[in-house]
């Protein structure tokens, strides 16, 4: 009886010291989601002043782990598959040189560069980096996208509204209602006005509701939707007064 005591003393004692040693390490036993880094390309004409940002090496700090993610302007970052965390700190790894220390013994070191917040129930996201703007404490912006593939199809528009505020999309005369961070498909015969080059063009506009109660547009503009790609459309604001901007991230999503 003795004898068996000890072997379940031991047992537990194993079991504990396994739950100690996998908080230790960093390892979450978190299901898994799929991760993506776009970084915003440099738009308009650079001056002699402008200031356009290095991307960094990019690291994603999860307890004692740091996993690598790669990130170019234009394009679409490699999959990246990690435990589900909920939030998500991305640092930067940088290369010290003191006067004293050769290139041999340069030191690195992480910086913390922006943090992203992912919804539970998401199984791939793509998070939009804007090395441009800043959000505070040093860290750049960014957005999380819901890039799930059951979502997405080919040949159909997908409409993302990344901003908080709900919005009105108006085509062919069909109102289409987009509430925050909400997604909405649309057939492509229903977008459809003509076709170019083999791709269905349509005519989008944008309503935001203000504080008396009226709908105002926001957004009027031209976009193709191509039948053998996944049209993956993103509702952002442009950052001046009530306006919004819908680019189309379908190039960089066929790169994968």
């Amino acid at each position: 009886m003795k004898y068996k005591h000890m072997i379940s003393s031991t047992k537990t004692l194993s079991f504990f010291l396994f739950v100690f040693s996998l908080a230790c390490t960093g390892i979450s036993s978190a299901r898994e989601i799929q991760l993506q880094l776009y970084v915003w390309p440099r738009t308009g004409l650079l001056s002699r002043d402008s200031n356009v940002e290095h991307i960094p090496n990019i690291v994603l700090k999860q307890g004692s782990n740091e996993i690598p993610f790669r990130a170019a302007r234009g394009s679409m970052g490699p999959v990246v598959t990690v435990p589900h965390t909920g939030r998500f700190e991305f640092h930067r790894r940088d290369t010290v040189r003191s006067e004293e220390n050769t290139a041999a013994e340069a030191e690195t070191t992480t910086v913390p560069y922006f943090d992203a917040a992912v919804p539970a129930s998401w199984n791939r996201a793509v998070i939009v980096l804007f090395p441009e703007r800043r959000a505070g404490g040093g860290k750049i912006e960014s957005s999380v996208l819901n890039f799930d593939p059951q979502r997405l199809r080919v040949g159909v528009g997908t409409f993302f509204n990344g901003t908080d505020t709900p919005l009105q999309m108006v085509i062919q005369g069909q109102v289409h209602a987009l509430a925050p961070y909400s997604t909405l498909t649309i057939p492509r015969r229903q977008l459809q006005e003509r076709l170019v080059n083999g791709n269905a063009r349509f005519s989008p506009q944008l309503f935001y509701q203000d504080e008396e109660g009226r709908w105002r547009q926001s957004y009027n503009g031209i976009q193709y939707v191509r039948p053998d790609s996944v049209n993956l459309f993103w509702i952002h604001s442009s950052g001046a007064g009530r306006s919004h901007r819908i680019r189309p991230l379908r190039t960089a999503m066929d790169g994968e």
